[in-house]
């Protein structure tokens, strides 16, 4: 989601599928140029990938054994790298020449039998991103709308003795973000951690509370599609191993649009439910026509881009909870706004709705904010984390197992913080005959 290095310039969509047809079958023959005259033994693959900008890349990758070299296509600019190293079986080392000869960075990555995580740095060794390529037919190709492999992964497991409902969330660099709800307990924590592999089935995750302050280490090991073996590091070292098992899976759609002077990218999970499916699909158009629509009222002046992402807070059958992340041109800043998704009720629910009218809920939730940031305050005293807990209002707000969530905006030093309000302290308050009726 925070991207350090990437590559931006315009496109138009009009005559992709032309452009992709007639690169892919060019680079083949150019490839093996680079080999010289001597081609035979020559192993080459290609590979497709999407950047998180929604740039869709081809990836032309040989070696006859001794080194390899290939060529880096971005099929919207038609601009295109060439890159050479040694050969090492499964992993590429490789330095990145423009068009002109110059040396402009590196590429690192591991081909797996499906496909290649690939790091693209800049000549400093830097900044960088990466890119996930999936292996290609020989037969023909097919350029991903989507990161690959971005999904959302919900487990049930035990830690510490405590039943535990785990939400994961996958991101196309190999980043896994996520939380563990104890709901018997009201509480829970952040999750944040790497796949320790290219298929992400074992993974390398730290664990926080909603403080910040880092409670234990989890390492993953995948045993079947529907379990996985977790060991937990406590934090005097002693390992305890425990199975979750795993509920629900559902992957993340995109769409990717271009105009003249604006490139949009929107990110979001789709879960097999029409209504909130249609729901969804339905707001991203909406508000792709309000960023084109702002643009397109003025003169245009160089390539814009906007995002739009999603972090996920419950998934069960009768919410959909999250936080949307815009990235948006006009400003520097990332917009956050949350929603709360009633399954039964098929649209979004207000916060007015869960509630008996004569509660003043605004002064409830926001003396319970303001004590929770003198509490976060007591625990980090330095003036930096103070300045940054006066700025910070947890306004977006969501429903999650253990309670009523407050997140704060994301920030570069301490990330996200999350203010849960148990349900239990607003029993007798909530609405007996509105959406939360069913939590009691």
């Amino acid at each position: 989601m925070r991207i350090l290095f990437s590559i931006i310039l315009s496109f138009t969509l009009n005559g992709l599928c032309t452009s992709q047809t007639t690169s892919y079958s060019l680079k083949i023959q150019e490839l093996m140029d680079l080999f010289g005259q001597n081609h035979q033994g020559v192993w080459i693959q290609q590979y497709s990938g999407v950047s998180k900008q929604g740039e869709a890349y081809i990836f032309t990758l040989g070696h006859n054994g001794r080194e390899y070299r290939a060529i880096l296509q971005n099929l919207q600019t038609q601009v295109h790298w060439t890159a050479e190293g040694a050969y090492h079986f499964e992993n590429i080392k490789l330095v990145l020449i423009d068009s002109t000869l110059e040396h402009t960075g590196f590429l690192l990555g591991t081909v797996t039998p499906n496909g290649i995580l690939l790091q693209i740095l800049d000549h400093q060794k830097e900044k960088g991103e990466y890119i996930e390529f999936q292996k290609m037919s020989r037969e023909g190709f097919k350029i991903f709308d989507c990161p690959s492999e971005v999904w959302y992964q919900s487990y049930r497991g035990i830690m510490d003795r405590n039943p535990i409902f785990v939400q994961l969330k996958k991101e196309n660099d190999q980043r896994v973000l996520g939380s563990i709800s104890l709901p018997d307990k009201l509480s829970g924590y952040l999750i944040a951690g790497n796949c320790d592999d290219i298929a992400c089935e074992n993974m390398v995750l730290t664990v926080h509370d909603y403080y910040g302050e880092r409670y234990k280490e989890l390492r993953t090991k995948f045993l079947n599609p529907n379990q996985i073996q977790v060991e937990e590091d406590f934090k005097d070292k002693y390992k305890l191993t425990e199975t979750w098992n795993a509920e629900s899976k559902f992957h993340f759609k995109c769409k990717n649009q271009s105009y003249p002077g604006i490139r949009l990218h929107a990110e979001y999970i789709q879960i097999n439910d029409r209504e909130f499916d249609n729901w969804l699909d339905a707001f991203i158009q909406k508000w792709i026509e309000q960023v084109v629509s702002f643009y397109q009222s003025g003169p245009i002046r160089g390539l814009k881009s906007a995002n739009a992402s999603m972090d996920i807070d419950w998934i069960n059958t009768d919410w959909v909870c999250g936080i949307f992340r815009f990235t948006e041109p006009w400003t520097d800043a990332e917009r956050s706004l949350s929603f709360n998704f009633d399954r039964k009720l098929n649209r979004i629910v207000s916060i007015e709705e869960l509630f008996d009218k004569e509660f003043d809920y605004k002064s409830y939730f926001a003396e319970y904010i303001s004590w929770k940031k003198k509490e976060m305050m007591s625990i980090n005293t330095s003036g930096r984390f103070k300045m940054y807990m006066d700025q910070e209002f947890f306004s977006p707000w969501t429903l999650r197992p253990e309670g009523f969530c407050f997140t704060s905006e994301w920030n570069s030093i301490y990330g996200i913080r999350k203010i849960i309000v148990p349900y239990a302290l607003l029993q007798e308050h909530i609405r007996k005959t509105g959406p939360l009726r069913k939590l009691y």
